[in-house]
């Protein structure tokens, strides 16, 4: 939106609390003219709540010629989620108000990393842009930056007598008219909800505009520590333990890892359960039949978005619990003095058959680094977890943002709407020659699934075998014409 929206502007305009980052006022000052005209706002999310107070507080300050519009993102609007809920505010709005007027959700878009309040009457214009969004929580916190702008309408002369009457042209400032075209983009390529899956598509690419990519979770395992030991220093260990006892094969695994100059804490304090981030049968089996393979992920209709996501959560439920199994051991070793003294003495115990030397009190520098390095990962680790540590308490954000590192450790696979990769012609072309190949593949495999093949891209695209052989050998990769293209 800011590449759409230029401020910089020659001219002088009239600007009542002058132009630049100011306190954000209330949604109440914002929308505080009476006989409103306008209420478009744009944001990535916002809350349920939140819609109902602005209702309330629009009352009796429009009638059934206001327009209200808000367009949401719709990854972020998270629609799904509070569907039954959005979609009876929607249908409020569209009984309440205008034609036009509703709730959006903006189609095969990024998030939108500027956002937009606009509120029009008789005589202002008031607009809010910046980075906060329609929430509860960010007009109240005031943590985001926003541009808060007042424009006066000055009064038009009017003719007293009806037939001498002409058409005057409304007072708007020029910084206006880029926002409200950008609005009426925005509407081209939105969905009004409460919307129905429509199984039709005319092309191909409108059905895979139409979903989510599934990845597989890659978090950086937050219990492994950085050892740095010296390399001449990791010689001592034998490449090999010959040893024939029932530890063999676990003793040269924590070799391995000291080698690699990282390892567990979970693994060398003995701790068994592993966060494995690999996919369990009942999420292989739904992602298989809802899905095709694309160079960037697992491409899935959105009508099995939630049939995917339910897989997934019976899986997150025992990841979670493996999970608070470690956080508590955490806790055991509340001390960071005591707890380097049990990791350190754990990797001697496990490396004395193959090094009886090994962090002697010889080593006293390496183990004083080591001891600082353990201080300060600890430190940190606890942070991410918000374990409870000399009283030390933890602000929201940092919850919040613990809340966020489980989840993604909890999860196998996540979703995200289907970008628009046609702005970019390489990975467009690579995406659509690698679903091809998904497609091909599946119907060559035994049994040829032309039944998955119909039911995920389009029952109306091909009806039979030769359908989806033609679109294997016809298909041609091309840029969609400037004025169709969905931004």
């Amino acid at each position: 939106m800011s590449s759409t929206l230029e401020f910089a502007s020659t001219k002088k305009i009239h600007v009542e609390d002058g132009c630049g980052v100011i306190d954000m006022p209330s949604i109440e000052k914002i929308l505080a003219d009476n006989q409103l005209n306008k209420c478009l706002i744009v944001s990535a999310y916002t809350d349920v709540d939140w819609i109902e107070n602005l209702l309330n507080i629009l009352g009796k300050k429009t009638s059934k010629k206001t327009l209200v519009q808000l367009y949401l993102d719709r990854g972020a609007s998270k629609y799904r989620l509070v569907k039954e809920d959005l979609d009876d505010l929607a249908h409020r709005i569209e009984k309440s108000f205008s034609k036009n007027s509703g709730i959006y959700l903006v189609s095969c878009d990024g998030l939108f990393h500027s956002k937009m309040i606009y509120s029009e009457s008789l005589t202002n214009i008031r607009v809010v842009v910046g980075s906060i969004n329609f929430t509860k929580r960010a007009f109240d916190d005031n943590e985001e930056i926003a541009l808060v702008e007042n424009y006066y309408k000055p009064k038009i002369e009017r003719p007293r007598h009806r037939r001498k009457r002409k058409k005057t042209r409304e007072y708007r400032p020029a910084i206006i008219a880029p926002m409200l075209q950008y609005i009426q983009n925005l509407e081209r390529v939105s969905i009004r909800i409460p919307h129905k899956f429509d199984s039709k598509y005319r092309t191909l690419r409108n059905r895979l505009l139409d979903g989510y990519l599934f990845k597989r979770v890659n978090e950086v395992d937050p219990f492994v520590f950085q050892l740095n030991f010296p390399k001449d220093f990791l010689k001592r260990l034998s490449k090999k333990n010959d040893n024939n006892d029932e530890n063999a094969d676990l003793l040269n695994i924590y070799l391995k890892d000291l080698k690699e100059n990282s390892i567990s804490i979970k693994k060398i304090l003995g701790e068994n359960e592993e966060l494995e981030q690999r996919l369990t049968k009942q999420e292989r089996s739904k992602i298989k039949s809802y899905s095709l393979e694309s160079s960037y992920g697992f491409w899935v209709p959105r009508e099995y978005y939630e049939t995917i996501m339910k897989s997934c959560e019976q899986s997150k439920k025992s990841k979670e619990a493996k999970l608070d199994n470690s956080i508590n051991s955490l806790n055991k070793t509340i001390q960071i003095e005591k707890g380097f003294e049990a990791f350190k003495n754990a990797i001697i115990e496990k490396v004395k058959p193959v090094d009886k030397k090994f962090l002697n009190p010889s080593d006293k520098k390496i183990i004083d680094r080591l001891q600082t390095s353990w201080q300060k990962w600890f430190k940190k680790l606890r942070k991410k977890f918000c374990i409870p540590y000399d009283n030390a308490t933890y602000s929201e954000l940092e919850k919040e943002a613990c809340k966020k590192l489980k989840s993604k450790l909890s999860s196998n696979l996540y979703g995200y709407p289907m970008p628009n990769l046609w702005d970019d012609v390489d990975a467009a072309e690579e995406f659509e020659s690698s679903i091809l190949n998904s497609i091909e593949y599946l119907l060559h495999r035994v049994g040829k699934k032309t039944t998955l093949i119909k039911d995920l891209i389009g029952k109306n695209i091909c009806v039979t075998e030769e359908d989806i052989k033609e679109i294997l050998v016809k298909h041609e990769f091309k840029l969609p014409a400037a004025n169709n293209t969905k931004k």
